[in-house]
């Protein structure tokens, strides 16, 4: 087995905003290396152009829900990390509204369908509606989601297509004997409704993130330093370099530091809301410190299992 160790591949940083970095960044060979979260890099991220704010009131959310997709407003990469998160915080601490209440019993009661063998499955669009209306404050229209045959070897239980506004779900997941995943129907449902939460995480994200599309204000250094910071916390892998081949690596894509933070705040919150068989588990990174400040203080070790995942793959397709 190949020992190569992948090396992602990321735009370059403006030279004008290097001497914004932390002396906690590294430069090896032309590479920086180290954490650029927002706790790490607060000087970095203070360049950031201004972008609108994120809304707060029922009727921002519908109006922007409302709205054609790329007519929509982006955010920076730490408006949607925090606001998703202080929004999940305060349905933990100060308990549901009566509008996500009545979703989190719909869900409830779809998952049980899911997870019984006697009832045939729900679609998933029918899922998807109160799980957005309770963690995504109804922002996340627009999308289609769909069951598909995916290929049996891989195990992918599903992916998200921002170009095609798509949710896919691996259809086996849905087969009584559960194709190449086996496992009890019970199981399988409580899959589907991680993964669903799990892709539309993605979904969302691609919605609404900016990605060096800033508007009015902006310089192109700037535009060019939102879509950094993108792919550090975000992206990460989308591109790597392995044993002199440039691979497009498009299945690790999207799960950086603040995809797997959001992650790891639904988990907690679907922990507590609903009734499951086991603990809700959608990220590649367990978090075993918890508290620091540092949004990558898991991922150190985490990074590198997932760069090893990658190069089994790139290995398995002979590069």
């Amino acid at each position: 087995m190949s020992t190569i160790l992948p090396i992602p591949i990321y735009t370059r940083l403006s030279s004008c905003y290097i001497s914004k970095l932390p002396s906690s960044i590294t430069q090896i060979d032309d590479r920086l290396v180290g954490c650029f979260c927002w706790n790490c890099c607060p000087r970095l991220y203070e360049s950031l152009a201004n972008h609108p704010l994120m809304p707060t009131t029922r009727h921002e959310f519908d109006h922007i829900a409302g709205r054609p997709m790329k007519s929509r407003p982006k955010y920076t990469i730490v408006q949607i990390v925090d606001w998703l998160n202080d929004r999940l915080s305060a349905q933990r601490h100060a308990g549901l509204t009566d509008r996500e209440r009545k979703c989190q019993r719909e869900a409830q009661s779809l998952l049980n369908r899911f997870r019984s063998s006697r009832r045939s499955m729900p679609d998933l669009d029918v899922l998807a509606e109160p799980l957005n209306q309770m963690f995504f404050a109804g922002l996340l229209t627009g999308y289609k989601y769909k069951w598909k045959e995916l290929e049996p070897d891989r195990k992918v239980y599903g992916y998200t297509t921002e170009h095609k506004h798509e949710i896919v779900l691996n259809y086996e997941l849905q087969e009584q004997d559960g194709g190449s995943f086996g496992g009890t129907r019970r199981w399988r449902g409580e899959e589907i409704f991680a993964t669903m939460l799990h892709e539309m995480i993605h979904a969302f994200i691609g919605i609404y993130l900016c990605q060096g599309s800033c508007g009015h204000g902006s310089d192109r250094a700037q535009r060019k330093l939102c879509f950094v910071v993108t792919e550090r916390m975000y992206r990460m892998y989308r591109h790597v370099y392995y044993n002199g081949h440039k691979v497009k690596a498009k299945l690790y894509d999207g799960h950086g530091p603040a995809f797997q933070n959001i992650a790891r705040h639904i988990q907690m919150a679907s922990n507590m809301f609903f009734e499951l068989d086991a603990p809700m588990n959608m990220t590649f990174v367990r978090c075993r410190c918890g508290g620091s400040s540092c949004l990558s203080h898991c991922f150190d070790k985490a990074e590198k299992a997932e760069l090893e995942r990658i190069g089994r793959e790139c290995y398995r397709k002979g590069l």
